[in-house]
């Protein structure tokens, strides 16, 4: 995710940032401490915080505030103090570019026989936008069948849609659905890389 954040605390970072999208507009927890916002978290999703002490996801949620990715909403209800988390505008970002690192595409079940082809022509000036999208489509295990031109064998344009997006490369990028001709040697290649074709 971040390079500044060791590897369990990048987990963590992650989780909180997660639960904190999808816990923004509810009310959480009842009490004002960092402890209670971490026990109803870890109640709530406790997939997401395995393995983790509460003192460790209290400090991911202590640095993540100070970093101004989640803010605290603090009022009063029957004479108590109701604290609900919400992401800022930063922390929506990283949100984002957290998803966009979790991308999996689907590698197995009954293919369809068509292709999921992706072409793009991003200018000169969109230089990084257009080697990320690059680097991005070949993460994910897309082939390259010429220079712009990347396919891949299941449904993921949801998924693409989503990298597409956030890199606001929409207007440089043709998807679709098709079958191919003479397409012994693709299915070669995604069989080789496990994929039950």
């Amino acid at each position: 995710m971040l390079n500044h954040f060791i590897m369990h605390q990048n987990n963590i970072q992650k989780a909180i940032i997660y639960n904190a999208k999808k816990f923004s507009g509810s009310t959480p927890y009842v009490n004002h401490s960092s402890m209670a916002l971490v026990r109803y978290m870890m109640s709530k999703s406790p997939a997401d915080f395995e393995g983790f002490s509460e003192q460790q996801i209290r400090e991911s949620l202590y640095n993540a505030e100070k970093k101004k990715y989640i803010k605290k909403i603090i009022r009063s209800s029957d004479k108590k103090k109701v604290v609900s988390i919400q992401l800022t505008r930063k922390g929506k970002k990283l949100f984002q570019e957290c998803r966009i690192e979790d991308i999996k595409l689907a590698r197995s079940g009954k293919w369809d026989g068509e292709w999921r082809i992706i072409i793009f022509d991003v200018p000169q000036k969109a230089n990084y936008d257009r080697e990320f999208l690059r680097n991005k489509l070949k993460t994910l295990g897309f082939f390259r069948i010429q220079h712009s031109a990347w396919v891949y064998p299941y449904d993921c344009m949801d998924e693409i849609e989503l990298v597409i997006e956030y890199y606001k490369l929409s207007k440089y990028v043709l998807k679709f659905t098709a079958p191919l001709k003479r397409d012994g040697e693709l299915i070669e290649h995604f069989r080789k890389k496990g994929l039950k074709l």
